[in-house]
């Protein structure tokens, strides 16, 4: 009886933890990489910082900074996302990120 006690006890406040090690990474599983190349005025947006956020603005932003032509590679969950340039926040563009890999050109200013 006493052993009993002790099992539901411990399986009790096991079994949480477990569920929560057990699920705590699966939304990451359907994360992935969106990449593409950002302009500027129909020009390279050379090394650029993007502010990316959810849509609903829950959490953070990631900033993800170009390479010197222009090319961004960001790892996000799917679902749509604001994207600013960090100079120019006025000017949002949408961004659609899938639980596979997606290549998304940005064009801000004139196109």
């Amino acid at each position: 009886m006493r052993t009993t006690r002790v099992c539901c006890r411990l399986l009790s406040t096991l079994a949480p933890v477990a569920c929560l090690l057990l699920f705590a990474g699966v939304p990451s599983v359907w994360a992935d990489v969106v990449s593409g190349h950002v302009t500027l005025d129909g020009r390279p947006a050379a090394n650029s910082v993007l502010v990316v956020r959810t849509e609903e603005k829950k959490g953070g932003a990631i900033e993800v900074r170009t390479t010197d032509k222009g090319f961004y590679r960001v790892f996000l969950q799917p679902g749509r996302y604001q994207v600013t340039l960090k100079d120019r926040p006025a000017e949002v563009l949408v961004l659609e990120s899938l639980p596979a890999p997606v290549t998304r050109d940005l064009a801000f200013g004139r196109r």
